[in-house]
């Protein structure tokens, strides 16, 4: 449940896989749980490898290093609070 995942177009194999979201924002309890959870959309990917992936049923965004495969940056959307011009 709740994973990204990439494909070789050679092979077809699954060339890596990893659990996407934590059920901290979904649980009465605020615990930061890396379970993976359901998303509903999909990524944006950069020529230089990067995936930005933000549509999971929790509050956050994130951007994997496709080359790596790895979390290369994640916060929650409700951290940044842009002040409206007057």
């Amino acid at each position: 449940m709740g994973t990204i995942a990439g494909a070789d177009l050679a092979t077809g194999d699954i060339a890596y896989q990893r659990k996407n979201g934590t059920v901290q924002d979904l649980s009465p309890i605020p615990i930061k749980l890396e379970l993976g959870v359901p998303g509903i959309g999909g990524p944006i990917i950069t020529k230089g490898g990067v995936a930005f992936l933000s549509a999971a049923t929790e509050n956050n965004f994130r951007a994997y290093d496709l080359k790596k495969m790895a979390t290369c940056y994640g916060m929650s959307v409700f951290q940044q609070v842009v002040k409206p011009r007057q």
